[in-house]
Order: structure tokens, then sequence, then C-alpha cells
């Protein structure tokens, strides 16, 4: 009752249906009893709804109880509540791949999608291109309007950058003032300059804080697979090689590796 939310006067009699969420398919339940039916015993985890329709996990074990000629006569459930373990461990996961300033996928994230995103690359015979971008003069920035001021300018920074990519791209954050782009199935150069120069020119009007005019700019190195590197690591140091060139081209631009 406390778990569920049902009186016992109010569940007694029905069917335990009346639990169910829906969140797991009609596949995962087909797997369930055919368990059930051929070992007499299934345990594992269930969504369900409470009588007020919050969702919750339970951790459950359900054993069938047979009569001397083995026909089963009743079933046993025993679980136990879990969702605070579930959500503490969706925090954990969420941690481990996410930005925690900007929420955008972090470098291990990163280095997932773009394994994935090249393998999806060979198999479809087109390009992946990987934009390494790096803020100018940040460092001048944060010792001149403080951290704070820095944070937002990143906050703003990755919104803007949301802004002109499309849905199929990935914006991550790998660490300080540096982002990786991931632009898949594009195998045209001027269109990936066209999106730096996109990129670039989002974050040419700066931003206000406090009443002061904060200047934004930053330059763009960019690496396309498979033509300038074989693995992860290689594509992403050429990049950053590019990202440097760019700014040793006077900044606010971009360079191709």
């Amino acid at each position: 009752s406390r778990i569920t939310g049902y009186k016992p006067n109010e569940i007694k009699g029905k069917s335990h249906l009346i639990l169910r969420s829906d969140l797991q398919n009609d596949e995962f339940y087909h797997n369930m009893w055919k368990t059930l039916t051929e070992s007499g015993n299934w345990c594992g985890e269930l969504w369900n709804r409470t009588r007020g329709g919050q969702l919750y996990a339970a951790l459950t074990d359900i054993t069938a109880v047979s009569d001397t000629d083995g026909a089963v006569q009743n079933y046993v459930v025993l679980f136990s509540d879990i969702t605070q373990m579930k959500d503490y461990q969706r925090q954990l996961e969420r941690a481990a791949h996410y930005d925690a300033l900007t929420g955008l996928p972090n470098r291990v994230l990163l280095a997932d999608r773009l394994r994935k995103g090249m393998i999806s690359s060979l198999q479809r015979n087109v390009s992946l291109a990987v934009l390494y971008l790096d803020l100018d003069s940040f460092k001048q920035i944060n010792d001149l309007h403080g951290h704070t001021i820095g944070d937002q300018m990143l906050l703003i920074l990755a919104q803007r950058m949301k802004e002109v990519l499309r849905d199929c791209d990935t914006l991550s954050r790998i660490g300080g003032d540096e982002f990786v782009v991931l632009l898949p199935g594009e195998n045209d150069r001027k269109e990936i300059a066209n999106i730096a120069d996109k990129i670039i020119g989002a974050l040419g009007s700066g931003y206000e804080a406090f009443g002061e005019h904060v200047p934004m700019s930053a330059s763009v190195g960019i690496a396309v697979y498979p033509a300038d590197g074989d693995t992860t690591e290689e594509i992403l140091k050429n990049a950053d090689n590019a990202m440097y060139a760019a700014k040793n081209s006077g900044k606010k631009c971009w360079r191709f590796y």
C-alpha cells in the first residue's frame, strides 16, 4: 500500500495489470511469462505506476506455486521499491557522459559517437567532419571579468552554436573553452566551411554582462575522416592542429588540416 498508493480493499481481487505502466513493451512481458512458465520463477525489474500515476521501479521476484500434480495454483510476488537507486544510477551515468556546466556530451561520449560515426561513414562511403573550436583570449576574459562571467560565456556559446547546427550534428564540450562538433555524412568541404562560418558568426556579437560588453570569438580547426586520419585520436589531434593554425592566422577564423 505504501509503495503503490492502493489500499488493500481497492486492489484485492483486481488484475496485476492495474499496476502496469506500459514503459516496458509486450515483448518484455512475453519473455517474462515464458521464463516463469518454463522455470517457475522470474526475477527482474518492473516499471509500474502508483495509484496517482507516478512511475516506480520494482525489483521483483515471482514464484509459481504448484499442487502435487504440478499444476500452478498461485503466484507469489516479492518486490521492493528501487526508484531512488535507479535515479541515482541515472545521475551517475549522466555525470559520466555529460558536461556539468553546459549539459553537452563530454569527452567520453564524444569519443563513443566519433567512433560510431567513423564506422557509419565507412559503411555509407561518406565523410565525417570534425570541428575543433577554442575560444580566443578566454583566459584574459576570466582574469578580467571573473569565472562567473566566463561560465556564462561558455553557456551562451553553447546555446548559440546549437542554434546554427543541424539536429544530426553532435556538439560537445571536452574541457575548459574547447568544444568539438561532429558533422556526419558531409562530403562537401564548402558546406563544412559554411557551417564553421556560421559558428564563428554566431559568436561575433559578444554579449552583455553587468552592463559591460564582453567580446567573443573563436578559432576553428577542421579535420575530415577518412582523409585526415584513421583513428579517433588521430582525427581529433589533426583537428586540434588545424585549430592552432587558425589561431596563428589571426584568430576568429577556420582552417582545414
